[in-house]
């Protein structure tokens, strides 16, 4: 369950605290990653009405209030508008988009402009660590729910929010569809490399700042020379070795166990802590991407092993 704590709002928008990766300009917030959202806290019944730009495929935004249940909701031409009682807690995710939203060379990714509330709001925050998660479309939580594009996406509920949540973390995702170590994702994406620290094209996006970095990538570079995938990866790792020299990193094994040896040879030599998966029970939609299942499998697999490896989460 997420402890929230009061904070500063980080963004144009008043009494929110936006998490994940994030371009504002004033007039809108706008994100390429599934997974990022934002917190606030109504003091008073508030009714709020959040105004995104509809792009030309769908996308879906998920809430929920105090940590019950999320409820999801298709972003359209008219205001997601939800009604708060009082001392409640509001969490937003950018839940579900499509592989055929360009939102690496075009405009096609979620854009917030307005968040109109009847009353103000305040600030607030996870009062845990910071978790960074870089991956693909099973980190994002695509096809968690089954095969319908941005419908049955779950990025609220993928391992990695559950794993975050367990721990009260910031969940701070950079993770995109079919993309891998050296293969270009979809939606113009290019490969680990170029995507870890941009948000599009032109926009340089850094790596936010992170107790802890999970690396789980290799599921799409399978095809590829492993020469090729070994160059890359350790050209990824010695980047954040050297950004990131305060935080843990962590090397997640992927869970179809493609490119293992590679990823593990590369992760050794940089003396970067691994998790091996192959043993975990994990349920999937379609041979490759878990279920909702195998998401809460992964997760408290995935909570274990950072518990055994890292005293300051256990």
């Amino acid at each position: 369950m997420l402890n929230l704590i009061k904070t500063n709002a980080n963004t144009a928008f008043p009494g929110c605290y936006f998490y994940g990766r994030w371009l504002s300009t004033g007039q809108e917030n706008y994100t390429t990653n599934l997974g990022a959202g934002f917190f606030c806290h109504a003091v008073k019944p508030t009714k709020i009405d959040l105004y995104f730009i509809r792009q030309t495929t769908p996308q879906v935004v998920a809430w929920r209030v105090n940590n019950r249940p999320f409820h999801r909701e298709v972003i359209s031409d008219k205001p997601i508008t939800l009604y708060l009682a009082a001392a409640t807690n509001l969490q937003v995710v950018m839940s579900g988009n499509t592989d055929q939203a360009n939102v690496w060379t075009n405009t096609a990714g979620f854009s917030l402009i307005a968040i109109n509330s009847s009353e103000p709001l305040l600030a607030v925050k996870p009062g845990g660590p910071r978790f960074t998660f870089i991956g693909d479309s099973i980190t994002a939580g695509c096809w968690v729910a089954g095969k319908t594009p941005a419908i049955d996406y779950r990025a609220e509920t993928s391992y990695a929010a559950l794993t975050a949540e367990y721990f009260g973390a910031l969940d701070q995702r950079i993770a995109y569809s079919a993309a891998g170590i050296c293969r270009p994702g979809q939606g113009h994406v290019p490969s680990a490399l170029d995507f870890y620290n941009k948000i599009n094209s032109t926009t340089m996006c850094p790596v936010p700042a992170s107790d802890l970095i999970i690396i789980n990538l290799g599921t799409n570079d399978w095809r590829l020379e492993q020469v090729q995938v070994k160059r890359a990866f350790a050209k990824l790792l010695d980047n954040l070795c050297h950004q990131f020299s305060r935080s843990r990193l962590v090397i997640l094994i992927s869970f179809s166990q493609r490119c293992a040896p590679t990823i593990r040879q590369v992760g050794r030599h940089y003396q970067v802590q691994i998790i091996e998966t192959s043993a975990w029970n994990l349920t999937y939609t379609d041979q490759v991407h878990l279920d909702q299942n195998g998401s809460q499998m992964a997760a408290q697999c995935l909570v274990a092993a950072l518990q055994h490896k890292f005293k300051f989460l256990q």
